[in-house]
């Protein structure tokens, strides 16, 4: 079983293929990037840095398909590097409100945009 295959099989909630922008502040340290996958629990990151499991992170991103803007606290759950060297980290919201967790759950069981 592959890494990633791994944690798919250790999620609560279905994810939904996605390619939107997302800033994610570490330690003080802002970072643009991209999530490649969302669901109402958490997202997968390109991060290109091994961010630390465990640690703390605030993600800022545009939530279609209304475009709105969503500020979430969240913890990096796991880190791993792909065949062709890319880092990707999964990340784990904490203390979301219901109504947002709402919202991505409606989300995440739209098709794939």
């Amino acid at each position: 079983m592959s890494e990633q295959s791994h944690f798919k099989t250790q999620r609560r909630y279905p994810r939904h293929d996605v390619n939107i922008q997302v800033g994610v502040i570490h330690r003080l340290k802002y970072k643009l990037t991209y999530a490649t996958q969302l669901s109402e629990g958490g997202m997968l990151v390109y991060s290109g840095i091994d961010y630390p499991v465990g640690e703390p992170v605030e993600i800022g991103f545009v939530l279609p398909p209304e475009n709105k803007l969503v500020f979430v606290n969240g913890e990096i759950v796991y880190s791993f590097l792909t065949k062709n060297s890319f880092r990707y980290v999964g990340i784990r919201f904490v203390d979301i409100t219901h109504r947002l967790q709402e919202q991505l759950r409606i989300f995440a069981q739209q098709p794939s945009l």
